[in-house]
């Protein structure tokens, strides 16, 4: 999946940047937070994600490319780099999205749904870093590097189990609450 990441290049720099100027707007002031560094985990997350939805997708139009002697390279990875660049141009972009609009709206809205997830468990943790301090870690771990999410199923718009990592330490996070899960642990025997 590594491989096709460049190909959607242009969505990714774009939703990084809207985390960015989120965060540099004051969306984390004062949390700890080292945004940098979590942009440049999310965007690599986020490079995944859309590689794997769009895969099928690629691999098709790369055979098809291929077939049509469309490709200009003396290796198939000459050939492959050849195809990559021309997707992730803004003319390649028109022309693969215009053939599959569907595919299109998918990238937009899992861009869109991943700004608006870790943006939430951003704030949520500026919210209660303090709390997490004093009951689940007992020290202060230092800045938040980064949130690594999508470590389970994703729902109620692309929000995941995400793991908060700090210079020093981490912590789970939940993106609903465990009320349900402690009440039957609480009554549970053994």
């Amino acid at each position: 999946m590594a491989t096709l990441v460049p190909a959607l290049r242009p969505f990714v720099d774009f939703a990084v940047g809207e985390l960015r100027r989120w965060g540099e707007r004051g969306g984390i002031a004062g949390a700890g937070v080292d945004l940098a560094r979590v942009c440049a985990g999310f965007g690599e997350q986020l490079g995944v994600m859309l590689a794997r939805l769009a895969a099928r997708t690629l691999v098709l139009e790369l055979n098809l490319a291929r077939n049509a002697g469309r490709l200009s390279g003396a290796t198939g990875e000459a050939r492959f780099d050849d195809f990559v660049a021309g997707v992730s141009t803004s003319a390649g972009m028109c022309q693969l999205f215009g053939a599959y609009p569907v595919l299109g709206r998918l990238v937009a809205q899992a861009c869109q749904q991943a700004v608006a997830a870790h943006q939430d468990v951003l704030v949520r943790f500026a919210t209660d870093r303090t709390a997490i301090i004093e009951t689940v870690l007992g020290a202060d771990p230092g800045c938040l590097i980064a949130v690594d999410a999508g470590t389970g199923d994703r729902h109620a718009g692309g929000r995941s189990v995400a793991i908060l990592r700090f210079a020093a330490g981490s912590v789970v996070y939940k993106p609903r609450s465990v009320a349900l899960q402690e009440h039957f642990r609480s009554w549970w025997p053994g």
